[in-house]
């Protein structure tokens, strides 16, 4: 699902994001958009339906993702001072990669504390909460 999700993306950054981009109004108003759409896919996810998941939530999913990715870059070369542009994303990478790794530590400490059993049989992973009290 995953590569999936990044083939979307992939097409959407190659050949959609300029008129994306132009139809939303330019890339402050995409990423309020898109963290709308992000929120919305997210919701819609829990009626656990295979087909909508792969025809309409991973595309959006994708396209929130994607538009993200690529107007917070082009706002932070705007708001960047030119000298110190390179050391701004070499930042911006490592603190995109430190969350990535920390994500496994407090996503296990916050569904202990949100009351997950590991007798849960409903669980995606031991610990985890049932997805739709989620």
């Amino acid at each position: 699902i995953q590569s999936y999700q990044q083939v979307l993306g992939f097409i959407i950054q190659s050949s959609l994001i300029g008129p994306l981009l132009s139809f939303m109004g330019g890339e402050q108003k995409a990423v309020c958009w898109s963290a709308l759409l992000l929120a919305l896919a997210t919701f819609l996810e829990l009626h656990r339906s295979m087909v909508i998941f792969l025809a309409v939530l991973s595309p959006a999913i994708a396209v929130s993702t994607t538009m993200m990715n690529v107007s917070l870059r082009s706002l932070l070369t705007r708001v960047a001072p030119e000298d110190s542009i390179f050391s701004v994303f070499a930042a911006l990478d490592v603190l995109q990669n430190a969350s990535a790794v920390t994500v496994p530590f407090y996503r296990t400490y916050l569904f202990r504390v949100l009351g997950g059993s590991s007798g849960d049989l409903h669980s995606s992973m031991e610990g985890d909460p049932d997805p739709i009290s989620w």
